[in-house]
Protein backbone atom coordinates (compact mmCIF):
# COMPACT_ATOMS: atom_id res chain seq x y z
CA UNK A 1 0.00 0.00 0.00
CA UNK A 2 1.50 3.36 -1.02
CA UNK A 3 1.76 6.07 1.64
CA UNK A 4 -0.58 9.02 1.11
CA UNK A 5 1.25 12.20 0.04
CA UNK A 6 -0.27 14.25 2.86
CA UNK A 7 0.91 12.01 5.70
CA UNK A 8 4.21 13.79 6.26
CA UNK A 9 2.58 17.22 6.14
CA UNK A 10 -0.06 16.18 8.65
CA UNK A 11 2.44 14.79 11.15
CA UNK A 12 4.83 17.71 10.68
CA UNK A 13 1.94 20.07 11.34
CA UNK A 14 0.98 18.18 14.48
CA UNK A 15 4.43 18.83 15.96
CA UNK A 16 3.80 22.58 15.97
CA UNK A 17 0.09 22.51 16.81
CA UNK A 18 -0.69 24.12 20.20
CA UNK A 19 -2.86 22.27 22.74
CA UNK A 20 -6.49 22.32 21.68
CA UNK A 21 -8.79 24.60 23.66
CA UNK A 22 -11.86 22.47 23.24
CA UNK A 23 -14.74 20.93 25.12
CA UNK A 24 -15.59 17.33 25.94
CA UNK A 25 -17.08 16.75 22.49
CA UNK A 26 -13.88 17.91 20.78
CA UNK A 27 -11.80 15.54 22.88
CA UNK A 28 -14.24 12.66 22.30
CA UNK A 29 -13.94 13.21 18.54
CA UNK A 30 -10.14 13.33 18.67
CA UNK A 31 -9.94 10.19 20.80
CA UNK A 32 -12.27 8.47 18.32
CA UNK A 33 -9.93 9.62 15.54
CA UNK A 34 -7.00 7.85 17.20
CA UNK A 35 -9.06 4.65 17.44
CA UNK A 36 -10.08 4.92 13.79
CA UNK A 37 -6.52 5.60 12.66
CA UNK A 38 -5.52 2.40 14.42
CA UNK A 39 -8.32 0.41 12.83
CA UNK A 40 -8.39 1.79 9.28
CA UNK A 41 -5.10 3.61 8.74
CA UNK A 42 -4.61 7.22 7.70
CA UNK A 43 -5.65 6.84 4.07
CA UNK A 44 -8.70 4.58 4.54
CA UNK A 45 -10.17 6.33 7.57
CA UNK A 46 -13.13 8.59 6.83
CA UNK A 47 -14.83 11.38 8.74
CA UNK A 48 -17.91 9.16 8.82
CA UNK A 49 -15.89 6.49 10.64
CA UNK A 50 -14.82 9.04 13.25
CA UNK A 51 -18.32 10.42 13.70
CA UNK A 52 -19.72 6.94 14.20
CA UNK A 53 -16.98 6.02 16.71
CA UNK A 54 -17.52 9.27 18.62
CA UNK A 55 -21.29 8.91 18.65
CA UNK A 56 -21.91 12.19 16.83
CA UNK A 57 -23.07 13.24 13.39
CA UNK A 58 -20.76 13.92 10.47
CA UNK A 59 -21.90 17.54 10.43
CA UNK A 60 -20.84 17.91 14.07
CA UNK A 61 -17.32 16.82 13.21
CA UNK A 62 -17.08 19.32 10.36
CA UNK A 63 -18.40 22.15 12.54
CA UNK A 64 -15.50 21.56 14.92
CA UNK A 65 -12.72 20.55 12.51
CA UNK A 66 -12.07 22.01 9.07
CA UNK A 67 -11.22 18.81 7.24
CA UNK A 68 -10.08 15.23 7.60
CA UNK A 69 -6.47 16.43 7.52
CA UNK A 70 -7.16 18.94 10.30
CA UNK A 71 -8.88 16.23 12.31
CA UNK A 72 -5.90 13.87 12.02
CA UNK A 73 -3.41 16.66 12.72
CA UNK A 74 -5.26 17.71 15.88
CA UNK A 75 -5.57 14.07 17.00
CA UNK A 76 -1.84 13.48 16.53
CA UNK A 77 -1.06 16.70 18.39
CA UNK A 78 -3.28 15.71 21.32
CA UNK A 79 -1.74 12.25 21.53
CA UNK A 80 1.81 13.65 21.37
CA UNK A 81 0.99 16.14 24.12
CA UNK A 82 -0.39 13.33 26.25
CA UNK A 83 2.77 11.27 25.75
CA UNK A 84 5.03 14.23 26.60
CA UNK A 85 3.09 14.80 29.83
CA UNK A 86 3.33 11.09 30.62
CA UNK A 87 7.10 11.09 30.09
CA UNK A 88 7.40 14.19 32.26
CA UNK A 89 5.58 12.50 35.12
CA UNK A 90 7.70 9.36 34.82
CA UNK A 91 10.92 11.36 34.68
CA UNK A 92 10.05 13.23 37.86
CA UNK A 93 10.20 9.94 39.77
CA UNK A 94 14.00 9.65 39.29
CA UNK A 95 16.54 11.70 41.22
CA UNK A 96 19.59 10.42 39.33
CA UNK A 97 19.85 12.16 35.91
CA UNK A 98 21.50 9.22 34.15
CA UNK A 99 19.01 6.68 35.48
CA UNK A 100 16.17 9.01 34.49
CA UNK A 101 17.48 9.30 30.92
CA UNK A 102 18.00 5.54 30.60
CA UNK A 103 14.51 4.71 31.84
CA UNK A 104 12.83 7.36 29.70
CA UNK A 105 14.69 6.07 26.65
CA UNK A 106 13.65 2.49 27.42
CA UNK A 107 10.07 3.68 27.81
CA UNK A 108 10.26 5.53 24.51
CA UNK A 109 11.25 2.28 22.80
CA UNK A 110 8.27 0.56 24.41
CA UNK A 111 5.91 3.28 23.18
CA UNK A 112 7.12 3.33 19.57
CA UNK A 113 6.94 -0.46 19.38
CA UNK A 114 3.54 -0.90 21.03
CA UNK A 115 1.51 2.25 20.37
CA UNK A 116 -1.35 1.23 18.05
CA UNK A 117 -0.95 4.23 15.74
CA UNK A 118 2.82 3.76 15.49
CA UNK A 119 2.26 0.12 14.56
CA UNK A 120 -0.34 1.11 11.95
CA UNK A 121 2.04 3.61 10.36
CA UNK A 122 4.58 0.81 9.89
CA UNK A 123 1.96 -1.57 8.49
CA UNK A 124 0.77 1.06 5.98
CA UNK A 125 4.31 1.93 4.83
CA UNK A 126 4.04 5.47 6.20
CA UNK A 127 6.81 5.10 8.80
CA UNK A 128 9.83 5.44 6.52
CA UNK A 129 8.57 8.56 4.68
CA UNK A 130 7.92 10.17 8.06
CA UNK A 131 11.45 9.36 9.22
CA UNK A 132 12.88 10.89 6.05
CA UNK A 133 10.96 14.15 6.33
CA UNK A 134 13.48 16.89 7.27
CA UNK A 135 10.93 18.86 9.30
CA UNK A 136 10.11 15.88 11.48
CA UNK A 137 13.75 14.85 11.81
CA UNK A 138 14.79 18.38 12.80
CA UNK A 139 12.08 18.53 15.47
CA UNK A 140 13.08 15.15 16.88
CA UNK A 141 16.79 15.97 16.82
CA UNK A 142 16.27 19.25 18.67
CA UNK A 143 14.06 17.63 21.32
CA UNK A 144 16.46 14.75 21.99
CA UNK A 145 19.48 17.05 22.00
CA UNK A 146 17.84 19.31 24.60
CA UNK A 147 17.23 16.33 26.85
CA UNK A 148 20.80 15.06 26.41
CA UNK A 149 22.28 18.52 27.03
CA UNK A 150 20.22 18.93 30.18
CA UNK A 151 21.35 15.53 31.45
CA UNK A 152 24.99 16.20 30.58
CA UNK A 153 24.85 19.51 32.46
CA UNK A 154 23.32 17.86 35.52
CA UNK A 155 26.01 15.18 35.46
CA UNK A 156 28.86 17.61 34.78
CA UNK A 157 29.93 15.68 31.67
CA UNK A 158 31.08 17.19 28.36
CA UNK A 159 29.84 15.20 25.37
CA UNK A 160 28.82 15.94 21.79
CA UNK A 161 25.06 15.90 22.31
CA UNK A 162 24.38 16.52 18.60
CA UNK A 163 26.07 13.27 17.60
CA UNK A 164 24.49 11.40 20.51
CA UNK A 165 21.04 12.73 19.58
CA UNK A 166 21.42 11.54 15.99
CA UNK A 167 22.58 8.14 17.20
CA UNK A 168 19.54 7.83 19.48
CA UNK A 169 17.16 8.85 16.70
CA UNK A 170 18.62 6.21 14.40
CA UNK A 171 18.26 3.70 17.24
CA UNK A 172 14.60 4.65 17.73
CA UNK A 173 13.93 4.35 13.99
CA UNK A 174 15.52 0.91 13.89
CA UNK A 175 13.54 -0.28 16.91
CA UNK A 176 10.34 1.08 15.37
CA UNK A 177 10.61 -0.26 11.83
CA UNK A 178 12.86 -3.32 11.75
CA UNK A 179 11.86 -6.86 12.67
CA UNK A 180 13.26 -8.50 15.78
CA UNK A 181 16.81 -9.81 15.58
CA UNK A 182 18.96 -11.39 18.24
CA UNK A 183 17.49 -11.25 21.73
CA UNK A 184 14.50 -9.25 20.54
CA UNK A 185 13.64 -5.61 21.15
CA UNK A 186 10.55 -6.49 23.16
CA UNK A 187 12.72 -7.76 26.01
CA UNK A 188 13.03 -4.80 28.40
CA UNK A 189 16.28 -5.98 29.97
CA UNK A 190 17.90 -6.28 26.54
CA UNK A 191 16.61 -2.87 25.51
CA UNK A 192 17.94 -1.32 28.72
CA UNK A 193 21.37 -2.84 28.11
CA UNK A 194 21.47 -1.41 24.58
CA UNK A 195 20.39 2.00 25.85
CA UNK A 196 23.06 2.00 28.56
CA UNK A 197 25.70 1.27 25.92
CA UNK A 198 24.44 4.10 23.71
CA UNK A 199 24.42 6.53 26.62
CA UNK A 200 27.73 5.35 28.10
CA UNK A 201 29.57 8.66 27.39
CA UNK A 202 27.24 10.36 29.87
CA UNK A 203 28.21 7.85 32.56
CA UNK A 204 31.96 8.50 32.23
CA UNK A 205 32.27 10.17 35.63
CA UNK A 206 29.86 7.98 37.54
Amino acid sequence: MSPIPEARNIVAGALSTPPIDGDSSDFAILEATIRCLTRYGMDRMTVEDVARAAGVGRATVFRRFESKDDLIRQAFALELQRLVAEFGSKGAAFDDPFERLVELTVDMVRVIRTHPVAQRLVEDDNALPLQRDPRISAFQLAAVQRLLSQTAEELGVEVDTTVMAELLLRFFASMWMTPDIGAGADDEATTRQMVQILLAPLAARR
